[in-house]
Order: C-alpha cells, then sequence, then structure tokens
C-alpha cells in the first residue's frame, strides 16, 4: 500500500517537472538608460500628480467638514501632493522601527512576567 502511494507521488511531481520544463526559459534583457529616464520622466509628469480636489474627497470621507477639507487640500504644498501621487518616492519600510520596539517591549514585558527567559541580566526569583 506504501508503496503505491509513493508512486502516485512521484509520478505526480515527474509530471509537474515534465510540465515545468516544457514552458521554456525565462528571458533577461538588458535595460536601457533611455527608457529608464522616460518612464521617470512619465510619472513625475504633472498628470500624475494628486488633485487638490481628490485630496479634499479623501479628507471629508475621513470625516473632516466639506469647507475645512477644501481649505486644507489648499493649503498643501505642490511638492506634498506629487509626493502623495508616487508612493516609490517615499522610504521603503518606514513603520519597520515601530514594529522592532514592539516586539521588544513584548519580550521584555513576558520576561518580566517570567513567561520567558530571554534576558540573562534580570534577577531570578
Amino acid at each position: 500500500m506504501k508503496s503505491l502511494a509513493n508512486r502516485s507521488v512521484s509520478a505526480a511531481v515527474a509530471g509537474a517537472l515534465l510540465c515545468l520544463s516544457l514552458t521554456g526559459g525565462a528571458r533577461a534583457e538588458l535595460i536601457g538608460t533611455g527608457s529608464v529616464a522616460e518612464s521617470v520622466a512619465s510619472r513625475t509628469s504633472p498628470r500624475h500628480i494628486v488633485s487638490r480636489e481628490a485630496l479634499a474627497g479623501y479628507l471629508e470621507a475621513a470625516g473632516l467638514p466639506r469647507d475645512e477639507a477644501v481649505r486644507r487640500a489648499a493649503a498643501v504644498p505642490d511638492a506634498e501632493l506629487a509626493t502623495l501621487a508616487d508612493p516609490a518616492s517615499q522610504p521603503a519600510g518606514g513603520a519597520i522601527i515601530g514594529v522592532a520596539i514592539f516586539v521588544f517591549a513584548v519580550l521584555v514585558l513576558t520576561d518580566a512576567l517570567g513567561y520567558t527567559d530571554i534576558f540573562p541580566f534580570k534577577l531570578k526569583r
């Protein structure tokens, strides 16, 4: 019985590998500087800047009164609107410090309560 199961699994794996080998290889090409420059230029063009009306609508949906949302959207500089429109310009992993502090606090708390023994400098009871 066990050999039948082994044969079935082996046949399934062999079939999957055969299908993968028939699909062809991956292609890799060099990207020219010109195409990258065109891509960046199209991303930073004014048509990609978030409109103040859209920002005001977002603020209004978040609970601000309409007149306050319009006033705040009008106060946002164009450079900051462009930053909002292009998430690639924002730093990646901005919340990693907060996550690290949270994990450290949980470890200290569990160690202080006696559930774990992570920090050797803690006094033992």
